[in-house]
């Protein structure tokens, strides 16, 4: 979802409205890649199926299949807060995998953490509230050739 620190950012202009449906549009198709390749019939059911260590897989699977179209899909390796962490000596940080549509981070593997965060929607692939607890450390490029 499109912020308003997004249109500061950048400016108004005439394709806003165009590159937010363009965006949407590439989210639908996105989460039923993964459906599809899962065998799930319903969001839902592909989010609570996710485990730990398959944000990786998500990640990378949705820039390759994705990657080099417009708008621009990229992979993000990087850390993410977590409400516990695994052990209280690690600071609460865990490592994730996420992507970056234009530029804007969306998380389609939120399910990989959910022994973890408690999420402010675990099915939405929009960072929304929890767009804080992303700090991103490598970003991959895949272009389809």
């Amino acid at each position: 979802m499109l912020r308003l620190s997004h249109l500061l950012e950048d400016g108004v202009n005439d394709n806003f409205k165009s590159n937010y449906w363009d965006q949407e549009e590439l989210r639908d198709k996105i989460k039923k890649h993964l459906m599809d390749y899962e065998e799930h019939s319903t969001w839902k059911e592909h989010v609570d199926s996710c485990e730990i260590g398959g944000c990786q897989y998500t990640a990378h699977a949705i820039a390759r299949a994705f990657g080099g179209t417009d708008p621009e899909v990229v992979g993000v390796f990087g850390e993410i807060e977590t409400d516990e962490g695994r052990n209280a000596d690690d600071g609460g940080f865990m490592t994730h995998h996420w992507v970056e549509i234009d530029g804007i981070p969306y998380d389609f593997a939120k399910g990989t953490l959910g022994d973890y965060v408690n999420w402010h929607d675990i099915y939405d692939d929009d960072l929304g509230n929890d767009d804080w607890r992303y700090h991103p450390i490598h970003k991959k490029e895949y272009n389809i050739q």
